[in-house]
C-alpha cells in the first residue's frame, strides 16, 4: 500500500519488565489526517518517535509505500520522507518567521530569492499574515508560531508529517484552525498526516481515529 504501514510493531526499553508498545498494526494513507489519542503514559510519544524515524521498533517493522524502513535507511527517511511538528514548535528563536521557513529550502540548495519566494507561498497556505513574516518567534502568538512550524514542514517537501500534540498550547479557536489547515494540506497536497494527541476534540477532527491504551492500538 501507499503511505505508512505499521506491521506488528513493538517497542521495549532495555531491562524493562514489559514493552511500551505491543503488536501494533495500522495504516496511514496519503491525502488523510489520522489521529492517535491516548492518556499520558500510554506510549504516544514512543510511537511518534518510531513514526518520525527517531528510533526503531524492537519488534515488527514500518513500511513506506510498501518498502520496509530499515535501520540503515533512517537518516534518509528523516531527510526525505518525514517532518515533525512539535508541541514546542522548535523554531529558531533568533530567526524571523520567514527565515525559519527558508531554512530547509536553503539547505536544499535554493538561492535566497528562490527560498523566500517559496517560503511566502507556504506561509500564505497556512494563513499567516504578511505583516508577521519578519517577526521573531517570541513576538508571535502560539497559534502564529504553530503556523510557521507547519509552513517549515511544507518547505521540507516531505510526504509524511508527524505532529506531536500540535494544538497542545493553543486555545479552542486556534486548535480548530490548525486542524483545518492540516486537513486542507492533506487533501490538496496528498500528504500523509498523523497527529498524536491527548485531546478528544482534536482526535475527532481527524478522518481516521486510533486510540492507544496500555501499549495497544485500536481503530475507532
Amino acid at each position: 500500500m501507499n503511505g505508512l504501514e505499521l506491521k506488528n510493531v513493538g517497542f521495549a526499553y532495555p531491562k524493562a519488565e514489559k514493552p511500551v508498545l505491543s503488536d501494533i498494526c495500522a495504516s496511514f494513507a496519503p491525502g488523510t489526517v489520522s489521529s492517535i489519542r491516548g492518556y499520558s503514559g500510554a506510549g504516544k510519544s514512543t510511537l511518534l518517535y518510531l513514526i518520525a524515524g527517531m528510533d526503531r521498533p524492537t519488534e515488527g517493522e514500518l513500511l513506506w509505500n510498501g518498502s520496509p524502513i530499515g535501520h540503515s535507511d533512517l537518516t534518509e527517511y528523516r531527510r526525505k520522507i518525514v517532518s515533525l511538528i512539535a508541541q514546542s514548535y522548535l523554531l529558531f528563536p533568533n530567526r524571523t518567521a520567514m527565515e525559519n521557513v527558508c531554512y530547509p529550502l536553503l539547505l536544499d540548495g535554493k538561492s535566497r530569492e528562490e527560498a523566500q519566494e517559496e517560503a511566502k507561498r507556504h506561509l500564505n497556505s497556512v494563513r499567516l499574515g504578511e505583516e508577521l513574516y519578519n517577526r521573531l518567534p517570541g513576538n508571535l502568538s502560539g497559534g502564529e508560531q504553530q503556523r510557521v512550524a507547519i509552513a517549515r514542514c511544507l518547505a521540507s517537501h516531505t510526504p509524511l508529517i508527524a505532529a506531536d500534540e500540535p494544538t497542545g498550547n493553543l486555545d479552542e479557536d486556534n486548535t480548530v484552525d490548525v486542524m483545518n489547515i492540516l486537513t486542507s494540506l492533506a487533501r490538496e497536497e496528498n500528504k500523509t498526516i498523523i497527529v498524536v494527541t491527548h485531546d478528544r476534540m482534536v482526535a475527532e477532527l481527524a478522518q481516521t481515529q486510533y486510540v492507544l491504551s496500555h501499549g495497544n492500538l485500536r481503530i475507532l
